[in-house]
């Protein structure tokens, strides 16, 4: 529904100028609809037959940082299998954890909040974070243009792959709990997700799983 959009890099660029003290206020928004504008003209074609993508209206600048990292982790994942690794763990700077094992056991991986903590254990699956801490206001949400309609502190997703964990990590920061309960009734993949609000974390499961996910990565409290 247009929550995830990787031609929005004109806009962080813009929001980059602003910190870095390049434009005033009235500088920044006039940018702001003016990249919105030119977004909306501008026409990519991706070729189903070749690693082209072609511009037919110039507009559009592509960021892939929303999806990178996880695909990123996953093109090592199938390295390690390759190579006959079957327990490992893949981090993306902490933003993006992948974790495959054939142990019983997992990895630990902190989410951390002002006035929470919890610790989830991940066997076989990804979780991603997406917030504003570490680079203020970058995230933007494509179908308003804004970045300051901040709903959650921070969120995580956890999937069954980095690159869907990734996506979806910077598509629901943008979405309400609603919406994000509806996405997780149609992508079975995705395990939980958790965001925090006002220092406090709280996770959301699929409608009708009653207990912590058994199939990616199990979720306790920590003092």
């Amino acid at each position: 529904d247009g929550h995830f959009d990787i031609g929005t890099a004109e806009l962080s660029d813009i929001y980059r100028g602003l910190q870095a003290g390049l434009l005033n206020e009235f500088e920044y928004d006039q940018a702001i609809q003016t990249a919105l504008a030119e977004k909306a003209e501008g026409s990519l074609y991706v070729s189903p037959d070749e690693p082209m993508v072609h511009c037919f209206m110039p507009g559009i600048k592509i960021d892939l940082g929303g999806i990178g990292k996880g695909y990123a982790l996953d093109f090592l994942a199938r390295i390690c299998r390759d190579r006959g690794i079957t327990t490992f763990c893949l981090d993306a700077g902490g933003s993006t954890v992948l974790v495959e094992t054939d142990l019983d056991d997992g990895w630990d991986y902190h989410l951390a909040a002002s006035k929470d903590r919890r610790q989830v254990r991940i066997a076989n699956g990804s979780v991603s974070a997406s917030g504003s801490k570490h680079q203020g206001n970058h995230i933007f949400n494509p179908i308003t243009g804004q970045n300051d309609e901040r709903i959650y502190d921070r969120l995580w997703v956890s999937a069954t792959n980095a690159l869907q964990s990734d996506a979806c990590a910077t598509a629901f920061y943008n979405m309400e709990v609603l919406e994000i309960e509806q996405v997780m009734q149609q992508i079975k993949s995705i395990h939980w997700v958790a965001y925090a609000q006002r220092g406090e974390i709280k996770f959301i499961e699929r409608k009708g799983i009653q207990e912590s996910i058994s199939t990616g990565a199990g979720v306790s409290s920590t003092s």
